[in-house]
């Protein structure tokens, strides 16, 4: 860390408890300059200590995290809702239910950010999560889910759509859960936090994206569903990019016609637009 001539910097210290410390008290010291490591000459009032920080006698409630260590997809660029990751929630208090606030995956590759969108977390067919940040190899995804005391073990999935690859050949991905402490819970009742037992660096999902030399995709922008006027003109069917890793030429499109109720002789026009 540099700090400017002439500037103030904020330093906060912030803990994780593992939760099994009860009835302590806890502090931290800065015993003198020559604990201070840096360029410049340190002074100050030493030591320095923290405030007590008094851990209560409480037991809170704690859940148990596991992975679907076998999930390994297969995917093309243009995809859409797959599966790219599996937990499950175990519940493991008597009395209290817990509230699933949100977590933190790791990807080990740089590109999944502008690769894989549309991320989310379901249970069953129902979408839990919404706001989605990324941070570096970090995807931090907030969740709105109970787990209660009476339900067991519950599933739940990360999916998302694959909208490009980088490479030829493919890319591989993997989802990880880094620490305990990277799923947040709390217990409904009090707002407590909860405790997260897991495994450190706890794989929940592996999967490959395909490379090709030319990648064609649909642009999810254009509804796949429209109502129009029998009169209509210049309607949007379809809006899609291609992808070219070299120079290729280009020579025919062949797209076959299907429909409901419908027939080919209702259309006076279709062309092709390249721009």
């Amino acid at each position: 860390m540099v700090i400017k001539a002439n500037s103030t910097k904020v330093l906060d210290l912030v803990v994780s408890l593992e939760g099994t410390d009860a009835g302590s008290q806890h502090r931290f010291v800065i015993g003198s300059a020559a604990d201070v490591n840096s360029t410049a000459t340190e002074s100050g009032a030493f030591p320095l200590f923290t405030n007590y920080m008094t851990t209560s006698n409480y037991t809170v409630a704690n859940i148990n995290v596991n992975s679907n260590v076998g999930l390994t997809g297969n995917y093309k660029v243009g995809d859409t809702n797959v599966d790219l990751g599996k937990f499950t929630v175990s519940n493991n208090s008597k009395e209290e239910s817990v509230g699933l606030i949100s977590v933190r995956l790791r990807t080990d590759n740089s590109s999944f950010s502008s690769n894989v969108s549309n991320i989310a977390v379901y249970r069953g067919a129902t979408k839990i999560s919404s706001d989605v940040t990324f941070d570096g190899r970090y995807v931090n995804i907030k969740l709105a889910n109970d787990v209660k005391n009476t339900e067991g073990t519950v599933y739940y999935t990360v999916r998302g759509d694959i909208t490009n690859v980088d490479t030829r050949t493919q890319e591989d991905y993997q989802l990880t859960l880094d620490r305990p402490d990277d799923l947040r819970a709390i217990e409904k009742s009090t707002g407590f936090q909860a405790k997260v037992n897991t495994s450190t660096s706890l794989v929940i999902g592996k999967f490959t994206i395909q490379g090709g030399d030319v990648i064609l995709t649909r642009d999810t922008s254009l509804s796949l569903n429209q109502t129009v006027p029998q009169a209509s003109i210049e309607v949007s069917l379809l809006k899609g990019n291609v992808k070219a890793a070299e120079a290729f030429t280009f020579d025919k499109l062949t797209s076959s016609f299907r429909t409901g109720n419908g027939n080919l002789s209702s259309f006076s026009q279709v062309r092709l637009y390249i721009n």
